[in-house]
């Protein structure tokens, strides 16, 4: 199941992930006042799993959501520049166990237009 897929602006590859709001509802926080969650992400292209850090505001109405943890090294290994888009994935197991996926399509201009390639693909 897709949580989110975002194209990537210049603050997510040199900062932090800008993380979606909706997409906190696939998260459980340990409790209610705990502001962030520590999680292992799958990456097959590399055979790496990283450790992200998804946190939000505390006390109040706009969480503002960001991934921290491993993401700078995972944008550094994938050469990952702004206008790329990533796609972060969950699967539950039949035991309903969860894990998480992230992949990465590049943005290419070609001929005026611009077109994504997932990264294996795109010869990255």
């Amino acid at each position: 199941m897709e949580i989110f897929s975002k194209i990537l602006s210049n603050t997510d590859i040199t900062k932090r992930l800008g993380f979606p709001t909706i997409a906190l509802n696939h998260f459980s926080f340990p409790e209610e006042d705990h502001h962030y969650v520590h999680f292992l992400v799958n990456d097959s292209s590399t055979q790496n799993g990283w450790k992200f850090r998804l946190s939000k505001r505390q006390n109040s109405n706009y969480p503002k959501p960001a991934m921290t943890g491993d993401w700078l090294k995972f944008v550094e290994t994938r050469g990952l520049k702004q206008g790329d888009q990533v796609i972060l994935r969950k699967l539950v197991d039949e035991a309903g166990g969860v894990n998480y996926s992230i992949a990465v399509r590049k943005m290419i201009k070609l001929f005026g237009n611009v077109i994504y390639v997932d990264q294996d693909e795109a010869g990255a």
